[in-house]
Formats: C-alpha cells, sequence, structure tokens
C-alpha cells in the first residue's frame, strides 16, 4: 500500500461510525458474511441492514454475490466480502501495514466451492449461537475469534474457530472443529493430536483452564469415524483411561443440529473404554445441550458486550453509530461570569 492508498484508507476509516469498522472487522475475521448473518450481528431490521451495507458497497468497501445453486439449499442469498480497498481501511483501523492482512480475494472464493461451504458452515454455527442467545435472557455470545493457531502448554492445536458462550450457569468456551467429511482417518487422528499432547500431560487443575473440543460433523454415522480417530490416538500415546476419560471432547451432527437446534441436548462425550481393555469408543447415550458442558465463572464478562446485543442496546446506539473521529474541533461553550468554580 503505498502513501496515497493509504491516506485514502485513512480518510474513509475516519468517516466511518463504530457499527460501520466493526462490519468492515466482521467480515475480514470470518472472511465471507450472508446479509441474513450481518443482520443477527449488527441490526434489528433487514431494511436497515441492506441500506448499510449498500453505503459501504457505494464506498467501494464491501462487493456482493450470490451464492452458486451447489453449494447449499434452498434460494440463493446474498454473500458479502471485502474488496481490496475494504482490506486496506480494515489495515488502517488494525494499525498494520496492508502486507500483513491475509486475505482470499473474491475470485478465489468463487473457484474454490469447498473452501467457501467449509466457511459457510463455521459461520453458520457461530451466528446461530447469537440468534438463540438473543432469544433467551441472560445468554449472549461473548466472543467469537476466527481460526487460528493457538498454542497450549504442549502443542500448537488449529482450530476452526474459539467461542465464549455465557449464560445463567457460567461461560461455555470452546473450540470448534467444523467436519464435512472429506478428511481421511489418518487426517482425524494428526487433527486430534495436538489436544491429545495437551491432555496426556495435564495435571490436576490443568485440564480445567483447557476449553471444550466442540466436533461438528455432517451426520451421526460420520461420528463413528471421530470415535475410532481418537481411540487410535489414545493407544498410540498410551494416554490412561483415567484421565481420556476426562477429556472435554464433545460431538454432534449437522442432522442433529438442524433438528433440536444449536441449544438442545445434541453433544455427547467422548468416554473411552476402561484401562487394560481394547480402547473401543463408548459414547454416553445422554446428548447435552452446549449450557450443560463443562463451564467456567461467566462474572468477568458482561452481557450487554456480546455480539448482537451490543448493537442493540438502547441507550448506547447513538453513541456508536458517530464517526469515529467527529469535527475538528469542540464547540466554544459560554465561560462563567467572574471566573467562579462550577
Amino acid at each position: 500500500m503505498n502513501a496515497r492508498q493509504e491516506q485514502a484508507a485513512l480518510t474513509t476509516a475516519r468517516r466511518l461510525d463504530e457499527r460501520q469498522r466493526a462490519i468492515l472487522r466482521a467480515i475480514y475475521d470470518y472472511k465471507v458474511l450472508l446479509s441474513a448473518q450481518l443482520r443477527i450481528l449488527f441490526f434489528n431490521a433487514e431494511r436497515t441492514c441492506q441500506y448499510e451495507l449498500k453505503k459501504l458497497a457505494s464506498l467501494g468497501l464491501v462487493e456482493r454475490q450470490e451464492l452458486t445453486a451447489h453449494i447449499g439449499t434452498g434460494r440463493a442469498q446474498p454473500l458479502w466480502t471485502l474488496t481490496e480497498s475494504g482490506v486496506r481501511v480494515v489495515a488502517v483501523m488494525a494499525r498494520k501495514p496492508r502486507s500483513q492482512l491475509k486475505w482470499m480475494p473474491r475470485l478465489a472464493w468463487q473457484e474454490s466451492n469447498s473452501l467457501l461451504a467449509h466457511q459457510l458452515g463455521i459461520n453458520r454455527f457461530f451466528v446461530s449461537l447469537v440468534e438463540a442467545s438473543l432469544a433467551h435472557p441472560g445468554h449472549g455470545l461473548h466472543r467469537w475469534s476466527p481460526e487460528s493457531y493457538v498454542r497450549l502448554r504442549d502443542a500448537w492445536i488449529k482450530h476452526d474457530g474459539f467461542g465464549r458462550y455465557l449464560h445463567p450457569g457460567g461461560a461455555v468456551e470452546l473450540y470448534l472443529e467444523f467436519d464435512r467429511a472429506t478428511e481421511h482417518r489418518s487426517q482425524l487422528r494428526k487433527k486430534l493430536y495436538g489436544y491429545l499432547v495437551v491432555a496426556g500431560r495435564w495435571t490436576e487443575q490443568g485440564h480445567e483452564y483447557i476449553p471444550n473440543l466442540a466436533v461438528v460433523v455432517p451426520t451421526e454415522r460420520r461420528e463413528r469415524h471421530f470415535e475410532l480417530a481418537l481411540c487410535d490416538e489414545l493407544a498410540t500415546m498410551e494416554i490412561p483411561a483415567t484421565k481420556a476419560v476426562e477429556l472435554p471432547f464433545f460431538i454432534t451432527s449437522d442432522e442433529l443440529l438442524e433438528e433440536r437446534g444449536v441449544l438442545g441436548r445434541v453433544w455427547r462425550r467422548f468416554v473411552p473404554a476402561p484401562e487394560h481393555r481394547p480402547l473401543a469408543p463408548l459414547l454416553l447415550s445422554q446428548r447435552l445441550s452446549l449450557i450443560e458442558l463443562p463451564a467456567r465463572d461467566a462474572s468477568p464478562y458482561v452481557l450487554s458486550d456480546c455480539l448482537g446485543r451490543y448493537w442493540t442496546d438502547e441507550m448506547a446506539k447513538a453513541r456508536r453509530r458517530k464517526p469515529v473521529i467527529g469535527p475538528p474541533t469542540y464547540p466554544i461553550g459560554t465561560p462563567p461570569e467572574g471566573g467562579d468554580a462550577a
């Protein structure tokens, strides 16, 4: 990004309000977002959402495309990505050189249906949590971080997204693994290896500080592939069953999520066979709701800061929609007579 482009991006960023800047950042973080998803995250009304997206498009910061028919079912929905100008504005907001921001242009998404379908699945899960939280007092998705590498004690773990869901009983933290049944068993084992390295070296308190691993697969049949991959790694790494039984690993299927809902009882925990027996997986028959998964104390987190709720707070809406940088000077004001202190 040359000096002229940087100055143009800075000028544009200063003219945007907080919500507009947040929309650009969300599209950058989550790569592609549907109109319906942006409405849930940032707006009360669909018409307002459409108006604001058109405004950002008129500034050349975002662009719209239609999903191809074979990506999903039903009527195609508008899909929003950043333009190169939009990425430059995000770089200015992040105070980073444009070269440090990784971004896949729209053409690449059009040519990689598999990658697009995977990202849409991840986004669908987290935005569904936001929508569900708005229907329940005391609930909220406090954090949704995009896919990244994370170092936990003794291993690097690459997750598809991190979430922190607040509810009256606590804060459920999870790493999402979104599976589209395109990987072989050996690839699944490699994916699970990092989590098991961490789990194999837990202290008595250490496991309490590891988020849940939440695996979403297409069908209940696909769950079996993950079970076998997990048990292969447990056997290879010689992790005692007494430790393996404490693994905060949970799995569900897209089928169950569609049938019971994102807060329904869809999750079940991996439980290996007792020690000195073959490590065949034994899954608890009882399915759990997300709010029944291991949770932390939620008191450090503010519910009004949660995704979706932050932008519907009536008292703060006016402030958040003002431009980040206002007029060049404050009003003059009227000095008191005689210079008396107030």
